[in-house]
């Protein structure tokens, strides 16, 4: 991935001990998620990327603020790919790197590590509820989550629903965007291998 742009999320710096990678560009919309990665952010980015729902009165590194355009994505029909008009909702943070990648004039994109799965989150279906994490094993690394954690549901239909967005808008304008995560449950975008992109 040397050379190449990249987009993490959240915790993505969890992953630093393990690898020289770094991410040119974090993006953070979930409000917990937020105030639990604020102490952790200096000195390992320069900035983060977020919507403008979030309260950035506290933000320990800058902040690129982009205008929040709307509630969730298979209501507005909304992909945005000029982030300086703002973002639309999709009830996950890929959906708002979808639209940075297009912005930036990313294409093809490639989707890695998106397992699309929340083993632990009771109530997954359900928009907006605030539950408790019951299980450690849900993301790249065991200190993610703790359990008892609260954590914002993870409404998979509703995410499935933006992601059909994504991909319908994104062939329209000409955006490949491939899924080359090993695994994971995530089958709206066609899927690559990993290897295949080095």
């Amino acid at each position: 991935m040397q050379g190449d742009v990249c987009i993490a999320s959240n915790k993505i710096y969890l992953a630093f001990d393990e690898t020289p990678w770094r991410p040119n560009y974090l993006t953070c919309g979930d409000k917990l998620v937020w105030d639990k990665i604020q102490p952790d952010l200096p000195g390992k980015f320069s900035e983060i990327i977020t919507i403008s729902t979030m309260d950035i009165r506290l933000a320990s590194i800058p902040v690129i603020v982009a205008r929040h355009l709307g509630g969730h994505a298979s209501v507005a029909e909304g992909f945005s790919s000029d982030c300086g008009l703002g973002m639309y909702g999709g009830r996950t943070v890929t959906y708002n790197n979808l639209q940075l990648a297009a912005h930036l004039g990313l294409n093809p994109i490639f989707l890695i590590g998106c397992d699309h799965y929340y083993q632990g989150e009771s109530g997954v279906n359900v928009a907006g509820q605030v539950v408790q994490h019951t299980s450690s094993s849900n993301h790249f690394s065991p200190k993610y989550r703790n359990a008892g954690e609260k954590v914002n549901s993870a409404p998979i239909g509703e995410m499935n629903a933006a992601f059909e967005v994504a991909r319908r808008v994104s062939k329209v304008r000409n955006i490949e965007i491939y899924n080359a995560t090993r695994g994971g449950y995530l089958e709206i975008f066609d899927r690559v291998t990993f290897d295949s992109l080095f």
